[in-house]
C-alpha cells in the first residue's frame, strides 16, 4: 500500500513538472514569440527593409548626380520620365523630406524587427537562465544590422547610382514622383510644418544668421580648373569663366584708357578737320573738350557725323559742338559692373573717369569692358609683348605707356602699383619730376634708365 501510494504520488508530481516545463517552453515554437522556424521570416522582413532603403537612397543619388541639361532637353521633347525628373528637381525640398521620412521608417522598422526576432529566436524574453553567449550574441545584433543597412542600403546603391546617374534617374523618376505625391500630404503635416515651426523658434532664441553659400567662389574655381584638366572645358572656356569672376572685382582705373593716351578734340574743331583723324584713329567715339582735357564737354560719335551727312543735316563749317552727346563722369574706384549698368541706363558707350580733383583721369568704353571678359578681339592692336623688347644680357627696352601690371608679369618683377597705371607713371612717381633722356633710378636693385622723352611724356625706358 505504501509503495503503491508512493508510486501513485510520484506520477502526478512528475506529470505536473513536465507539463510546467512544457508550458514554459511553448513560446519557443509558438505563442507570443518566434521559434527557429521563424528565422526565414525574420531575415526576409529585414531584407525587404534594406531593399526599400537602397531603392530610395539610390533614387536620390541618381537624381542629384544626373546630367540636368541633357534630361531637360528630353523633357522639352515630351519624355514623361524626363518631365517627372524636372518636377522633382524643381521641388527638391518636397523630395528630400519624403525620401528621408520613408528611409528612416524602413531603417527603424528593420532594426526593431531584427533585434526583436533575434531575442525570441535565441531565448525567451526576460528569462534568467540566458547564458553569457546568448547575451553577447544579442549585443552584436544591432551592429550587424547597422553593417547590413549601411553597406547594402546606403553606400553600395548610392555609389552605383552616381556612376550611372542619368540612366537611373530616368528609370526611377516616375515611380518616385508617384510615391512622393502619395505620401507628401502626410509627411508635410507630420514633419515639414513642425520642423519649420521649430526653426522659427530656434531663430528667435539664438538669432537668425544668413546662411553661407553652398559653394564658395574658390571651390567653383577649383571645379572649373579640374574640368579643364579632364577635357570638359577647353582653355579658352576656362579663361572666359575666370574672367567673369574677376570682372566683378575690377574698378574703372584698371580698365580705362589713361589720360595721356586719350584721343580727344577741341570743341571748336570743324567736322571737316576732325573727320580724317577720327577715321585714321579707328575709334567710334571721342571725347570733346573746351579749354583743356580736364574740361570735357561731351562725346562725339562717328556714326552721328556720317548720319548728318547722309541726311543732309551737315553744313559746311559745322563744329563738333553741334553734334555733341552728353557724357557721364565716374570716380576711378567705380566698379565695372556698375559702369556697365550706367552705360545701359544712359544709353552711352563711353564714360569719363574723373580724379579726386574733378580732372580727367581716363576713358572707359564698352569695348574695354567686353575685352575684360572675352579678351582682346582687335587683330590690328599691337600685342603688349611688342612694347617690351629684349636687348640681351637681362636688358629690356620698354615703352612708357606699357601697363605696369604687364611689365611685372612679363619681366617677372614686382614693381608696386599705386596712383599710376603705366611704367612711365611709376618712374615719374619715383623721381618726383619730369626727367630728361638719360636720367636713371635704382629701385631695389633694378636699374631703370629713361631713353626717350617728348615734352612731359616718357616715351621709352
Amino acid at each position: 500500500m505504501g509503495e503503491f501510494g508512493l508510486k501513485n504520488g510520484l506520477i502526478p508530481i512528475a506529470r505536473e513538472s513536465a507539463q510546467s516545463q512544457a508550458g514554459s517552453l511553448t513560446p519557443m515554437s509558438g505563442g507570443h514569440g518566434f521559434g527557429t522556424d521563424s528565422l526565414p521570416l525574420a531575415v526576409g522582413a529585414v531584407a525587404i527593409c534594406v531593399v526599400m532603403v537602397a531603392a530610395f537612397a539610390s533614387s536620390e543619388a541618381s537624381i542629384l548626380a544626373a546630367n540636368k541639361l541633357r534630361i531637360q532637353q528630353l523633357a522639352e521633347k515630351g519624355d514623361k520620365r524626363a518631365q517627372a525628373f524636372c518636377d522633382l528637381r524643381e521641388n527638391e525640398d518636397k523630395m528630400f523630406a519624403t525620401i528621408l521620412a520613408v528611409e528612416n521608417m524602413f531603417i527603424i522598422f528593420g532594426s526593431s524587427f531584427g533585434v526583436s526576432s533575434a531575442e525570441n529566436i535565441l531565448g525567451p524574453n526576460h528569462s534568467l537562465w540566458l547564458g553569457f553567449a546568448t547575451i553577447g550574441t544579442l549585443a552584436l545584433i544591432p551592429f550587424l544590422l547597422e553593417f547590413v543597412i549601411v553597406l547594402f542600403g546606403e553606400i553600395t546603391p548610392k555609389t552605383y547610382a552616381a556612376r550611372h546617374a542619368t540612366r537611373m534617374a530616368l528609370l526611377v523618376s516616375r515611380p518616385l514622383h508617384a510615391v512622393i505625391n502619395l505620401l507628401y500630404p502626410i509627411i508635410k503635416y507630420a514633419f515639414v510644418i513642425p520642423s519649420r515651426i521649430l526653426i522659427v523658434l530656434l531663430d528667435r532664441i539664438f538669432g537668425s544668421k544668413e546662411s553661407s553659400p553652398s559653394i564658395t567662389e574658390e571651390e567653383l574655381r577649383m571645379i572649373i580648373d579640374r574640368s579643364s584638366q579632364e577635357g570638359v572645358l577647353d582653355s579658352e572656356e576656362r579663361d572666359l569663366i575666370h574672367n567673369v569672376f574677376e570682372f566683378g572685382d575690377t574698378v574703372a582705373s584698371e580698365v580705362m584708357t589713361t589720360r595721356t593716351r586719350i584721343v580727344a578734340f577741341e570743341v571748336e574743331t570743324t567736322v571737316w578737320d576732325a573727320l580724317p583723324k577720327m577715321i585714321e584713329e579707328g575709334y567710334s567715339q571721342y571725347p570733346v573738350y573746351g579749354e583743356n582735357i580736364d574740361d570735357i564737354r561731351g562725346m562725339i560719335y562717328l556714326k552721328d557725323l556720317f548720319k548728318a551727312q547722309v541726311n543732309g543735316q551737315y553744313r559746311e563749317g559745322d563744329t563738333l559742338e553741334k553734334y555733341l552727346r552728353p557724357t557721364v563722369f565716374v570716380p576711378e574706384t567705380k566698379n565695372v559692373v556698375q559702369l556697365l549698368e550706367m552705360m545701359q541706363k544712359n544709353r552711352t558707350r563711353a564714360i569719363i573717369v574723373a580724379d579726386e580733383f574733378g580732372g580727367t583721369e581716363g576713358l572707359v568704353t564698352l569695348d574695354d569692358l567686353v575685352m575684360e571678359i572675352v579678351g582682346d578681339f582687335d587683330d590690328d592692336q599691337v600685342p603688349v609683348e611688342d612694347f617690351i623688347q629684349p636687348l640681351g644680357n637681362h636688358v629690356f627696352q620698354v615703352q612708357g605707356a606699357t601697363p605696369l601690371h604687364e611689365v611685372n608679369e612679363i619681366l617677372d618683377i614686382e614693381l608696386p602699383e599705386g596712383q599710376y597705371q603705366t611704367i612711365a607713371g611709376f618712374v615719374l612717381a619715383q623721381l618726383g619730376h619730369i626727367p630728361d633722356a638719360g636720367a636713371s633710378l635704382n629701385y631695389q636693385g633694378l636699374e631703370i634708365s629713361v631713353t626717350h622723352v617728348m615734352g612731359p611724356k616718357i616715351l621709352c625706358l
